[in-house]
């Protein structure tokens, strides 16, 4: 898909050394992180989107060997980025995601954070699949998930959220360019997942890598063609690998 030079924040891994960690804009990992054999992160040939690149994280890690990004805060805006779970990894009776938002103060930490990915354990074990959860913010945690469609493996997909954050935080996610009603345990089903009122700091970091809620996931996911902008990028064609 490439970068414009028109989007908030973009990044396709192209100008990455393979095999190395990610550098600027990407915030230096802890040396743990980096020389940690239970987890890796770094870019790939071995399987990509567009161009020759990606992102490949390997088994879970905690949150501050994620790799974290700046962008301009801006209070409407859009992401977009194309995701390649390995068949081996399971979604069952967990939270596993790969992207996730948060304000400068939840760097390094789990939250406040915006989480995306696939939710499979309360409160969404009658609607377990793509699920947004807010964490960390005013008012308690949000969560909803759609049990109508099952996030890909074996393929890559495309991810899109939209989120607003002139008041209270407001997110929808999208997998395809299908967009989604969610659910919850004891909850009305809600075309968006948002805040009771606005948070203290807004959402202005991008995050990557293989988080799950109880720290058993393992296997590989892949990412490219990372971009957040003003207005919807769109999916394009995605290529199967």
């Amino acid at each position: 898909m490439g970068c414009t030079g028109s989007e908030l924040f973009c990044e396709d891994f192209e100008d990455m050394e393979v095999d190395a960690v990610p550098g600027t804009p990407w915030l230096p990992l802890a040396e743990y992180c980096a020389n940690s054999t239970d987890f890796s992160t770094g870019v790939t040939s071995e399987l990509f989107h567009g161009g020759g690149k990606a992102f490949k994280a390997t088994n879970d890690r905690p949150p501050n060997c994620r790799l974290s990004a700046p962008f301009p805060e801006t209070d409407d805006f859009w992401l977009r980025v194309f995701i390649y779970w390995e068949p081996s990894v399971s979604f069952d009776a967990k939270e596993i995601l790969a992207i996730d938002l948060h304000p400068s103060s939840g760097l390094n930490t789990d939250d406040p954070a915006v989480r995306f990915g696939t939710r499979s354990k309360e409160p969404c074990t009658a609607s377990a699949g793509p699920q947004i959860t807010l964490i960390g913010f005013a008012g308690g945690e949000r969560t909803g998930c759609n049990g109508t469609v099952i996030e890909p493996k074996d393929d890559w997909y495309c991810f899109e959220a939209h989120v607003t954050q002139t008041s209270n935080l407001t997110v929808k996610t999208y997998i395809e360019n299908a967009g989604f009603t969610y659910e919850s345990s004891g909850k009305a089903p809600t075309e968006t997942i948002a805040t009771d009122s606005a948070p203290t700091g807004k959402v202005n970091h991008v995050r990557i890598g293989f988080f799950t809620h109880d720290g058993t996931g393992s296997g590989a996911v892949y990412l490219d063609d990372l971009a957040i902008a003003t207005t919807r990028l769109g999916c394009g064609n995605p290529v199967s690998p």
